[in-house]
């Protein structure tokens, strides 16, 4: 078995080796950490495309059916994904390959709001594929929409977490990579309501 300073033989975990050394850190834990980066730095992350619809297409399809017991609404995602990605100008995104099959997808819409002081990005899916996930995958795509959202001056971004305690997980990555909670998310399905048939709410606004 190799040893952990021949696993970090390569230039880019030299570093991260010699700054493992000065921190003690027990070779165990350098050994795991190891290869969560030899996975991300097998992982390319570059921006989405609009011919990137069928792949993400499918992607989304994984990330409903898991957060749906494997239910899936039909319909027909990869013409909507070609819609969505074709608004360039509204909606972005990276997405992440190993070689060339794609892993995992990141994607986002910009938003206004006078609370937000202006323009603001807000994620609308984040999906990894299951055997890809604890490798840093998803926190590298956080990463890169963070600064393409610096880049473009937006003030923050935002995402809604899934079910709770459910997705207990997926909120505990949220947390770690620096989103902080700010309440439940709401949504009004307008498709299935006729116009001005809203419901009366029950409740008035104090």
């Amino acid at each position: 078995m190799p040893s952990v300073k021949e696993q970090f033989k390569d230039d880019y975990l030299l570093p991260l080796y010699e700054a493992s050394l000065r921190m003690s850190v027990k070779s165990t834990d350098l050994a795991a950490l190891c290869e969560i980066v030899k996975g991300v730095a097998l992982t390319r992350i570059r921006p989405v495309a609009p011919t990137d619809a069928r792949s993400v297409a499918h992607l989304v399809d994984e990330l409903l059916a898991e957060l749906h017991n494997g239910e899936l609404e039909p319909a027909d995602r990869v013409s909507i994904a070609e819609a969505v990605l074709n608004q360039t100008s509204r909606s972005f995104g990276y997405v992440a390959l190993e070689g060339d099959s794609p892993v995992g997808v990141l994607l986002m819409t910009e938003g206004m709001a006078i609370y937000a002081g202006g323009t603001f990005g807000q994620v609308t899916e984040l999906y990894v594929r299951p055997e890809c996930r604890s490798g840093g995958v998803a926190a590298a795509l956080i990463r890169e929409a963070a600064k393409f959202g610096k880049e473009r001056g937006w003030r923050q971004l935002d995402v809604g977490a899934p079910d709770q305690p459910r997705w207990a997980r997926t909120l505990a990555f949220y947390l770690s990579a620096g989103f902080v909670e700010v309440g439940p998310r709401l949504r009004l399905d307008l498709s299935c309501c006729p116009s001005g048939k809203l419901a009366a709410p029950k409740h008035e606004l104090r």
